[in-house]
Formats: C-alpha cells, sequence, structure tokens
C-alpha cells in the first residue's frame, strides 16, 4: 500500500468556490464525503484516521459553508454539480463512492438522483430521511431556533453551548476548535447551512422523482438514540422528541431496505453524532465501510 498524503486547498466549480481536504492513498477507491448539516468537515477526523490506509478520501465544505464560498444562488441541481465537478477539478479519476451522515446521507441520495453516472455506490450514514415524517421534520424546524441561539452567543462574546460541549468531548481538540471556528461556530457559515435546508422539500422531491431503484447503496444506522445535551440542548431538543426521532427513522430505515433491493442496512450501538465525532463509533462505523469496499457491490 501506498504512503498516505494530504492536500488542502479551494477549487473552483459551477456557481461555487469550495474548501477540500485530500487524504489517504492514491489509486485506492475514491470516497467522496458529504458533511452533516452545518458541518465542515473536520467532523471525519476520526473517520480519516481509519480509512486513509485503504482509500483515497476526499472532504470539502458544501458552498457557503466552513469557509467554501457561494457564488450564485445555489439550487438542488448546483448542489450536484458541484459535487461532481469537484475530483475533476482535482484531477481525481474513476467512480466516486458518496459517502455521508445525517443531512449529508441525504445529499448523497440526491446524487444518486441526479448523477448517477459519476457514481458507483453510496455509503449513508443515519441519514435524514428521504421523504417527509412529522417526528423527524419537527427535530430539522428546531434548526432555526438553534442558529438563532448560537448568532446570539456569537454577538454577547458567549460560549457555544450548543455545539462546543460535544464537539470538545468527541474530536482531537484541533480539530474540534477548527470545526467551531469555521462551521458550527461562525455566523455567516450558519446562514448559509439554514438557507440551504430552505431546499429540502425540493431535494426530497428530486430524490422521489429520480432515484434509480437498484442503485447499490450501504445504509448504517443508529442503534441508540441521542440524548440531548446539556441545560439548553433539552430546552431546544426535548428527550421525548428525540426518542421520537430516534424510532421514526429506524422504521423508515428499514422500510426503505425493504423497497430498494440494492440497499444493504445494519445497524451499530451508537447514536447518531457517535458514529462519526465519538471515536470508538468512528472505528465501527469505517469497520463497516471497509467491509463493504471490500466485498461485492454489484
Amino acid at each position: 500500500m501506498q504512503e498516505t498524503k494530504i492536500r488542502e486547498g479551494v477549487a473552483d466549480v459551477p456557481g461555487a468556490r469550495l474548501r477540500y481536504r485530500l487524504a489517504g492513498t492514491p489509486g485506492a477507491p475514491l470516497l467522496v464525503f458529504e458533511n452533516g448539516w452545518g458541518a465542515s468537515y473536520e467532523m471525519w477526523t476520526w473517520i480519516e484516521r481509519e480509512l486513509a490506509p485503504h482509500a483515497q478520501l476526499l472532504f470539502y465544505n458544501r458552498a457557503g459553508i466552513g469557509g467554501s464560498e457561494l457564488r450564485a444562488p445555489q439550487t438542488v441541481a448546483g448542489l450536484s454539480a458541484q459535487f461532481a465537478a469537484l475530483p475533476a477539478v482535482l484531477g481525481l479519476q474513476g467512480p466516486v463512492i458518496a459517502v455521508g451522515q445525517s443531512y449529508g446521507g441525504l445529499m448523497c441520495s440526491l446524487h444518486a438522483a441526479q448523477i448517477p453516472a459519476v457514481l458507483e455506490s453510496v455509503i449513508e450514514i443515519d441519514p435524514t430521511p428521504e421523504r417527509a415524517h412529522p417526528h423527524v421534520d419537527a427535530g430539522l424546524r428546531q434548526i432555526h431556533r438553534i442558529v438563532a441561539v448560537l448568532k446570539l452567543c456569537l454577538r454577547l462574546g458567549l460560549p457555544n453551548v450548543v455545539f462546543g460541549p460535544a464537539m470538545k468531548k468527541s474530536l482531537p481538540a484541533a480539530e474540534a476548535a477548527t470545526l467551531l471556528r469555521v462551521s458550527l461556530g461562525n455566523g455567516a457559515s450558519l446562514d448559509a447551512a439554514r438557507e440551504e435546508l430552505g431546499l429540502l422539500d425540493d431535494i426530497r422531491a428530486a430524490i422521489a422523482a429520480a432515484r434509480p431503484g437498484d442503485f447499490q447503496r450501504l445504509l448504517i444506522g443508529a442503534g441508540t438514540v441521542s440524548e440531548p445535551d446539556g441545560v439548553l440542548g433539552r430546552l431546544l431538543v426535548n428527550s421525548g422528541l428525540a426518542r421520537k426521532t430516534f424510532e421514526t427513522n429506524q422504521a423508515l430505515q428499514r422500510e426503505r431496505t425493504q423497497q430498494d433491493p440494492g440497499c444493504r442496512y445494519m445497524s451499530l450501538p451508537y447514536d447518531h453524532g457517535g458514529l462519526v465525532f465519538g471515536h470508538d463509533g468512528a472505528r465501527a462505523t469505517a469497520a463497516a465501510v471497509l467491509a463493504y469496499l471490500r466485498g461485492p457491490r454489484a
């Protein structure tokens, strides 16, 4: 196996200038990662460490988020066009395996619907559901309140009381600080992420209209409920809503596996964020990804 290499920079794609990180092993399978809502690619730190010896890894921040620039109004078609353009601009060859967590998992489904020729398969880690559901969408609506609280904290010079404790507890110190500075604690980035969420209905409509039923994918679900962290977290997202969202996600994921012959489903004993942000959960997720890469996908 070749020595792993790391390159960071910005790249111009249609309608955006994207901040990216290229890591891993040149010539190995190419994985392109979609971040969860509002997050920058530092969220994948533990996953990168596990997968870098075995794959080439391209991380990026969607337009407007985490230092990436949005240069034209964002559209559903633009999200996939930018995703497809980035590997080409960087001179990366071969089919892409898209990997996303949470809202990033939904983005992977969008790309499978809109640019299937670019993708070999997708790996979705506890993704936001492809269709509307009152319990799930009630949680998504809390994002507007969360952004308002975070921007108030920024104006008052207060710590990031929503994401700060969890990020500092889960990620290495340097990566946690960067993530909070450029994305989940950055006013302009949070505004862009909130605007991107405004495309949710159109994203779901595009998936429903175009997603091929036999597209190959791995769906990794959370096996435990995410309990709100801290007093403010419990005020913004109560435990009852968190459990309803968890149970709904599990049911929708199993239903999707039954309806989609190309979808493999597995559950790991970690919560929604712990599958990627937590060290142990990320190791388990990475092991599942590696097993998928090494096995037959046809």
